[in-house]
């Protein structure tokens, strides 16, 4: 039972972290064409203070997908760690 739990709040977990981000991506390139500069384009937009902060927005977003990738990866160690640990509590309790 506490196998599907976590199982669970990792997949919702990653899954609403995934939602915010193609969120916020549809939310920055709309920004980017408010402002007249190219989304998706690095460099492209304007010189100064609003070209850093497109490109930190966008090295965000980019963060941002790293971490769910890297949760995706999480989630499947924990589900192999909860089989393993299933495996041996039942070995445990059938040679008990």
């Amino acid at each position: 039972m506490t196998e599907y739990f976590v199982k669970q709040w990792l997949e919702t977990f990653v899954n609403n972290g995934t939602s915010q981000i193609q969120g916020l991506s549809v939310n920055i390139e709309q920004l980017c064409k408010a402002l007249g500069c190219q989304p998706g384009v690095p460099g492209a937009g304007f010189e100064g203070t609003s070209h850093n902060l497109l490109g930190d927005i966008r090295q965000l977003v980019t963060g941002m997908q790293a971490r769910d990738r890297n949760f995706g990866a999480l989630q499947a160690a924990v589900h192999s760690l909860l089989e393993v640990l299933s495996s041996s509590q039942a070995q445990m309790g059938a040679g008990g």
